[in-house]
C-alpha cells in the first residue's frame, strides 16, 4: 500500500511544485516536506487538511490511493490543474 508521503510526492509533482514550493506554502521547511514524503514523520492533521487543499484533494483521497490514481489517470483532471 502506498504510504501519504508517497502520495503527497506524486500530487506535488503533478502540480510541478518542488518540495520548496509546498513548505513555502505551507509555511514549514522543505525538509518537513522531505520527510513526510519519505515517511520519516508524518504531517499533523491539521497540517494534512491544508496540504489536501492546496494538493487540490480531499483528506480522505490522501488515505485512500484508489481515489488518488484514479484523478492522477484522468486526462479531464489533469486539463484543469
Amino acid at each position: 500500500m502506498k504510504t501519504i508521503g508517497n502520495k503527497i510526492k506524486e500530487l506535488r509533482r503533478s502540480k510541478g511544485m518542488s518540495q520548496k514550493d509546498m513548505a513555502d506554502k505551507l509555511g514549514v521547511t522543505s525538509q518537513a516536506v522531505s520527510k513526510w514524503e519519505n515517511g520519516k514523520n508524518l504531517p499533523d492533521m491539521m497540517m494534512l487538511s491544508r496540504i489536501a487543499d492546496i494538493l487540490q484533494v480531499s483528506c480522505d483521497e490522501l488515505h485512500n490511493p484508489e481515489k488518488t490514481l484514479e484523478k492522477l489517470d484522468n486526462p479531464e483532471f489533469q486539463k484543469r490543474n
